[in-house]
């Protein structure tokens, strides 16, 4: 039984023995001479150990080549990570300026748009108003060329030897329409005193006026004025030959002056006045005062 169990375990060692690695190869015997030692003159060998590799230095030179490789490789980090740090801020300068650059160009595409929102304001009120003035300079001319234009035309009468004295003034419309609500006054004034004009406005708020209601184009209305025998006026109305002697000689004067109001079809007042005087040689002519006429 110990035997058979002493089998068991040789044959269990044997099998844990092949199951190992092969031992490591011995190295090669070199072969010494006896050095006398002994009586054996046979040679012997020895066997010589290959130095260890020191474990320490190779540490070493592995520290020492990671400690280079990290600093290449944070060399390499740090230049690249500035490159790209002076990539980024010449981005953002550029990028800045960008910006600046629109909003210049804003700003003076803003101020742009706005003076030619004024030019166009100002060009267009401009033409509006030329427009304007245009339509108006053409209702004028046609209303000047269609309205009615009424004044003195002329003036009869003069003193005769034991005949009336009567003195004619006749207005008429030259114009192209109707003289409307047409009204006249006339005043005959007998100056005794050389060189002195009548008082026009005075003299003329007393005056009756001869009124119609239309006056047509080339329409004609003559004012009949006679002379009356007032007392006050060294002039009867039936002369004598010395009334008449005194007239040439200046020392009496005739002075025939009035107003006329009326208004045209464009529903626009109109007035003229008109001032004749007869002269020594009893003819009438216009007065330098006291004829002119409303500028609408």
């Amino acid at each position: 039984m110990p035997d058979q169990v002493k089998g068991e375990i040789n044959t269990s060692a044997d099998a844990d023995a092949a199951k190992q690695s092969p031992a490591p190869p011995l190295p090669p015997a070199v072969e010494v001479p006896n050095n006398g030692e002994g009586g054996n003159d046979k040679p012997q060998c020895r066997y010589i150990e290959k130095p260890k590799k020191n474990k320490s230095n190779v540490r070493k030179n592995i520290e020492v080549g990671c400690a280079v490789a990290l600093v290449l490789i944070t060399s390499f980090y740090t230049y690249y990570a500035r490159k790209q740090a002076h990539s980024s801020e010449t981005a953002a300068n550029a990028a800045r300026d960008a910006v600046k650059v629109a909003s210049n160009t804003l700003g003076e595409t803003q101020r742009s748009n706005i003076r030619q929102e004024k030019l166009a304001d100002d060009n267009r009120a401009s033409s509006e108003a030329e427009s304007e003035k245009a339509i108006r300079a053409t209702q004028d001319a046609m209303r000047l060329d269609q309205r009615a234009w009424v004044a003195a035309a002329s003036i009869s009468g003069v003193p005769e030897l034991d005949k009336p004295f009567i003195i004619r003034v006749t207005a008429k419309n030259t114009g192209k329409t109707f003289a409307k609500q047409f009204k006249m006054a006339v005043v005959v004034s007998r100056v005794v005193t050389p060189n002195k004009i009548p008082n026009f406005g005075a003299e003329l708020e007393n005056a009756d006026h001869q009124s119609v209601s239309l006056l047509p184009p080339n329409g004609e209305y003559t004012s009949t004025n006679p002379i009356t025998g007032d007392p006050s006026a060294p002039f009867p109305k039936n002369p004598t030959q010395d009334d008449l002697d005194r007239m040439k000689a200046g020392g009496i004067q005739f002075f025939v002056f009035g107003r006329m109001e009326y208004s045209d079809i464009f529903h626009k007042a109109h007035w003229s006045t008109f001032c004749f005087d007869l002269t020594q040689q009893a003819a009438w002519e216009l007065c330098s005062e006291h004829n002119d006429a409303d500028d609408n």
